[in-house]
C-alpha cells in the first residue's frame, strides 16, 4: 500500500518545477519577469492555496484559512487536479467540461498554459 502525498507537498514540488523551468527557459522568463500576480487555487475538499508570481518566480503556495483575492483563480476538485498534473486530463478538456473554473484576464490565460505545461 503506497503512501498518499499531500496536496501541500504536490504544490511545493510543482512550484519548484515551474521555477526551475523559468531559470532554464529564457524566453519564458522574459515573458513573465515583469508580471506581478496573485494566484489562488481552490482544490476541493483540500482548501484554498495562494501564492505570488513575482520577479519571474512563483512563491510557495500557502494554505489560506479564508478566501483571498487573486488575479488568477483556479477552482477544481482534488481528483481533477491530480489528473491535470499527471497529464491524464487535458486542461482544455477539463475547462470545456466544467471540471475546472478559471477567473483571470485573457492575457493571463496564456500564463496558465505555461504553468500547466511545466508539470
Amino acid at each position: 500500500m503506497g503512501v498518499e502525498t499531500s496536496i501541500e507537498e504536490i504544490l511545493k514540488n510543482l512550484v519548484e518545477k515551474f521555477n526551475k523551468k523559468v531559470e532554464e527557459d529564457k524566453d519564458l522568463y522574459e515573458r513573465i519577469k515583469d508580471l506581478n500576480r496573485r494566484i489562488k487555487l481552490k482544490i476541493q475538499p483540500e482548501g484554498i492555496f495562494y501564492g505570488e508570481l513575482k520577479d519571474g518566480k512563483i512563491t510557495e503556495l500557502k494554505k489560506a484559512s479564508e478566501d483571498v483575492e487573486a488575479d488568477i483563480s483556479v477552482e477544481t476538485s482534488r481528483d481533477v487536479f491530480l489528473q491535470l498534473i499527471s497529464q491524464q486530463l487535458s486542461p482544455f478538456i477539463a475547462y470545456v467540461n466544467g471540471l475546472v473554473r478559471i477567473k483571470a484576464p485573457l492575457k493571463d490565460l496564456l500564463l496558465l498554459k505555461d504553468l500547466f505545461g511545466s508539470f
